[in-house]
């Protein structure tokens, strides 16, 4: 699942690491996205078997092109995940961002899939 969120962001036109994974000797790009799989579970039982996975994710957008531009991305990134099928409440919580010229917001995203089993 962590590889179609990463698709639906690319497609947004983001570049996307996974959290943790950016170098720490090197500039970081002006403005990128990172993500991390924090949960998964079963869901809708039924006759003793689950009927779906709930995937949960933390997204953080960070850029150092200034506020107006971070709630545009974030806006942006909030209604391409939801077209995406992600369920993403409100527009995310403030983040820290380890360089002092970057902003840094975070978003929770949640994927429910259907199986039948």
């Amino acid at each position: 699942m962590t590889g179609e969120l990463v698709a639906a962001l690319e497609a947004l036109g983001f570049s996307v690491f996974r959290r943790g994974a950016l170098a720490d000797d090197g500039p970081l790009p002006p403005t990128f996205v990172t993500v991390w799989g924090d949960d998964s579970r079963d869901a809708a039982h039924y006759d003793n078997a689950p009927h779906a996975l709930v995937s949960e994710y933390s997204v953080y957008y960070y850029t150092s092109l200034g506020p107006a531009r971070m709630e545009a991305d974030v806006d942006r990134l909030v209604a391409g995940l939801r077209a995406a099928g992600y369920q993403v409440d409100g527009r995310g919580f403030d983040a820290a961002a380890d360089e002092s010229e970057h902003l840094a917001r975070g978003l929770r995203a949640r994927m429910t899939e259907r199986r039948m089993t």
